[in-house]
């Protein structure tokens, strides 16, 4: 007795996964196996293929069962499918029962003698399974369906994902043809992206390809453009990729739906726990919980502990179904904003002053007001609270009253949160614009732009604030696009574009004094004394910084104050006053002290220990520089801990110890080789500094031939 369906045709990239379902089960058992996986991956095709090549050792009989777990056709309960395999095993003549106890009687007993191959294909969960296993030992049972079914005892499970980018390719060509693939393999390519590794997907692109000759394949990529045809464009006679999405999807508790729902909605592709609780409004464990069921469900994948994520297609199947619920999607779409924003600030070291506007509490009402421009209107940043260490939303975040406050117990949290990203945060700035959330987009961007600085990911910082410039006059926040032109005056410095840096800080320094924003003329003018200092015009920056350092003094903005005070420091010590450039410094300590972040106190004190070393002062050099590496570690800035470590070197050097200095100078090279340099713009400058530095203590021992090593090392990152 075979009821196998016919095999499905040419299967690839499942060769690991056909070998698991093969593979010799245990004598004397019923061997259990159960292949899941999301809709159209190609579970059916597996399982039945693996049947197939097993199908010559179970003489007695291989048998196929469709449960239409998730079928448009009325689902096969165990009753009617048990009755079906007793009569396929011809064991029942006559009426049958009804009763499910006695059909499951009667399946066992007349399988207790025979060695069955039994493939049950879209199962929905166990109930609908367990009755179905034979009792012949031996026998060997494979259940394909979306969910996992835990609850299910099986030897072996099997989780198939979609195919990698060459199998899609290779799939897509054994559907079109080889020579159509490859005169348009760049085309090819994109179509396999847009399918996203999934089978049906392909077949289904490929089936319309093979029916419209006429088509190229780069037409065929064009009207699948935008999330609005993609789905719409992956159908063909019964065969549609969204309607298997929707059947799992009706299959869902309505927590299950909402959901799915919000997650369609997450800004970036990976989210956490975190993200899906703000989203969805619940504890933690609730929403783990809830994700978890998700995953069970194979619409939600998990690519390693604690990250969640939609497959591309599922992704824009949740999406279209959010907007069934619009208000219910754009509450979902804001918290999940606001929560960057949060991190972000949070993260930031620029303190409450550095964001006098943002979402009000208000907001999470719906109200009317899109912002507080605190800073226009004279409230809150200047009233002492940054001085008493209350931070980004304007105090609220110390007190816990919004929503979004108490997700981050510190900057160091919000920091690894942010880091827990990768290269995906301008994308949430995208996210906003694409869904007209203006303001937020732009306080985002605003938000990233320290954080993404201090790490040397200048490109990123610069991506998100081009991403939200040209919304800028539709964000309601007057503030926005001088905010946005100074961020990118500032990210340019770092990036060594002098030229571009002096000319969006002038124009925000502009608009800054016209409108009436006093926090953004102090931060334009220290961007514009910084790119002064950084083309040699020592005297300029004096001007613009002070300038800088005295309104910050009057608003109490400790972070850009010391910025001020740093710079005019440097700007002393470039113009030869050495005394002059250490009282500077002394104040930007105090500042930095009150601010209480590491990371500029430890610029602060490696600075000054400059003065110090060229004077000869090596003890307080070296005092002032294990501060320094000590808080720059706290900190995580890489570039600054390398600089600070080979400037420690030559202070221990100056007290007599090489061999110590020497180590010190390599700790440096170490750390520096963590950073890029093509993405470091001053990456060569610090590496020849240190192995100039650590040639000098070579010689000093006497070790010649690596004090050369040290010196062509110089010449080769100059060239």
């Amino acid at each position: 007795i075979n009821t196998l369906p016919g095999d499905g045709g040419h299967l690839i990239g499942r060769d690991t996964e056909l070998a698991a379902l093969t593979a010799p089960s245990a004598p004397g058992a019923v061997w259990v196996t159960t292949v899941h996986g999301p809709a159209g991956v190609g579970k059916s095709a597996l399982v039945v293929r693996a049947a197939r090549e097993l199908s010559g050792h179970y003489p007695d009989g291989c048998l196929f069962v469709d449960l239409r777990g998730h079928s448009t056709q009325r689902r096969q309960a165990p009753e009617q499918a048990l009755q079906r395999l007793l009569r396929s095993l011809g064991a029942a003549k006559g009426e049958l029962p009804s009763d499910l106890e006695e059909l499951t009687a009667a399946w066992r007993a007349a399988t207790s003698a025979l060695r069955l191959l039994l493939v049950l294909d879209d199962a929905l969960d166990a109930d609908q399974v367990r009755p179905l296993l034979p009792a012949g030992a031996g026998s060997r049972v494979l259940v394909a369906g979306r969910r996992r079914l835990a609850e299910l005892d099986a030897e072996r499970r099997v989780e198939l994902e979609p195919l990698d980018r060459a199998q899609a390719v290779a799939l897509l060509t054994h559907l079109i043809g080889e020579q159509r693939a490859a005169e348009e393999s760049a085309a090819a390519e994109r179509l396999a992206r847009l399918c996203d590794g999934l089978p049906l997907a392909l077949r289904i692109a490929g089936s319309r390809l093979q029916n419209r000759t006429a088509w190229s394949v780069e037409y065929l990529v064009g009207r699948m453009a935008g999330d609005e045809r993609l789905l719409g464009e992956l159908s063909v006679g019964d065969r549609s990729v969204e309607a298997a999405f929707r059947l799992s999807y009706d299959q869902l508790g309505p927590e299950q739906q909402r959901g799915f729902r919000a997650l369609g909605l997450a800004p970036t592709v990976e989210f956490d726990v975190r993200t899906a609780a703000v989203m969805l409004g619940s504890p933690p464990y609730d929403s783990e919980d809830l994700l978890e069921s998700l995953v069970d469900a194979s619409l939600v994948q998990q690519p390693r502990p604690g990250r969640y994520r939609l497959h591309d297609l599922v992704r824009v199947h949740a999406r279209r179904v959010a907007r069934t619920a619009p208000d219910e999607a754009a509450g979902v779409r804001t918290r999940a904003l606001r929560l960057h924003l949060a991190a972000a600030r949070r993260a930031s070291d620029w303190g409450a002053a550095g964001f006098p506007s943002g979402p009000s509490d208000a907001d999470e009402a719906h109200s009317d007001t899109p912002f507080e421009d605190r800073e226009a209107h004279g409230d809150a940043p200047f009233d002492g609270r940054e001085a008493r260490g209350d931070a980004p939303f304007d105090g609220r975040e110390a007190h816990g009253d919004t929503p979004f406050d108490g997700c981050f117990d510190d900057w160091r949290e919000a920091e690894s949160w942010l880091d827990s990203f990768g290269g995906e945060l301008p994308d949430v700035v995208g996210h906003a614009v694409a869904f007209g959330e203006y303001g937020l987009a732009c306080w985002i961007a605003e938000a990233y732009t320290d954080y993404f600085v201090r790490q040397g990911r200048y490109h990123e910082s610069q991506t998100a604030l081009e991403l939200a410039l040209p919304h800028a006059g539709r964000s309601g926040d007057p503030r926005m696009p001088l905010a946005l032109r100074a961020c990118l005056g500032y990210t340019a410095i770092h990036q060594r574009h002098y030229t571009e840096a002096r000319a969006l800080c002038a124009e925000a320094l502009e608009l800054a004094r016209r409108l009436g924003f006093p926090g953004e003329e102090a931060r334009a003018l220290t961007g514009l004394g910084a790119t002064a200092l950084s083309v040699g015009e020592g005297a300029r920056a004096l001007v613009h910084v002070t300038e800088a350092a005295a309104l910050c003094r009057v608003r109490q903005d400790h972070w850009l104050g010391s910025m001020a005070l740093l710079i005019q420091g440097l700007s002393h010590q470039f113009e030869g006053r050495g005394e002059a450039a250490l009282t500077s410094f002394a104040e930007a300590r105090r500042r930095a002290e009150a601010d209480g972040r590491p990371r500029m106190l430890g610029r602060i004190l490696s600075s000054s220990a400059d003065i110090h070393l060229r004077h000869g002062r090596y003890a307080e050099a070296a005092r002032l520089l294990t501060e320094a590496v000590h808080l720059v570690e706290q900190g995580g800035e890489v570039f600054l801990g390398a600089r600070s470590l080979t400037r420690l070197g030559t202070a221990v050097h100056g007290q007599g110890d090489p061999d110590a200095a020497i180590l010190l100078h390599q700790q440096a090279l170490l750390q520096l080789q963590l950073l890029s340099p093509l993405t470091e713009p001053s990456y060569a400058w610090l590496e020849m500094d240190i192995r100039t530095r650590l040639g000098g203590a070579f010689m000093a021992t006497g070790r010649i031939a690596e004090a050369r090593r040290q010196y062509d090392g110089v010449v080769r990152a100059r060239g």
